[in-house]
């Protein structure tokens, strides 16, 4: 098991099985032994996840955006938001997978709002951490977007405190 805290101690990230844990869990040896109960099948576990993430999205009473000052105050609102396309994708391989729910959630005024606020898949930078993308070695003078480049657009928008790690990490 792996704790991680961000540097402001607000939030703790539990890996709870290294990733040779999950191939031994999909995988044909599992079967042979005394822990066959606990095989997993990927695409079952993918269309388990896809049916959970797309429900949680579209739980509209417990989970209306404009109600909630942030996301982490949903637990598990992030992940469903940004990976449930992964999951469906994965799932779609499947010849019985079922697409409705996906449908509903663009026909459903709130869901499709939930999703966006919480992940913008024509914005996914937006809301990640500036720290923690220069941390992990983010080129601070990469070109492109409506700014040209994370320093011009930190300063159009008034962020002084991401153009000064912009600059304290040698944007230009």
């Amino acid at each position: 098991m792996d704790v991680e805290e961000d540097n402001e101690g607000t939030q703790t990230i539990v890996r709870l099985a290294h990733f040779s844990v999950k191939e031994y869990l999909i995988s044909e040896r599992i079967l042979q032994g005394d822990a066959r109960r606990y095989n997993i099948q990927e695409i079952n576990a993918n269309i388990s996840i896809y049916n959970d993430c797309l429900a949680y999205l579209l739980d509209v009473k417990e989970f209306d955006c404009s109600s909630f000052g942030s996301p982490v105050e949903i637990p598990l609102a992030e992940y469903a938001a940004e990976y449930w396309t992964k999951h469906a994708q994965i799932a779609e391989r499947y010849t019985g997978f079922n697409p409705n729910l996906t449908r509903e959630l663009l026909k459903k005024e709130n869901g499709l709002l939930n999703w966006i606020r919480l992940y913008d898949p024509d914005e996914p930078w937006r809301g990640a951490d500036p720290k923690m993308l220069l941390d992990k070695g983010a080129d601070v003078n990469a070109q492109g977007g409506r700014y040209r480049n994370a320093l011009q657009a930190a300063s159009a928008e008034g962020h002084g405190q991401v153009v000064q790690m912009l600059l304290d990490k040698g944007a230009m």
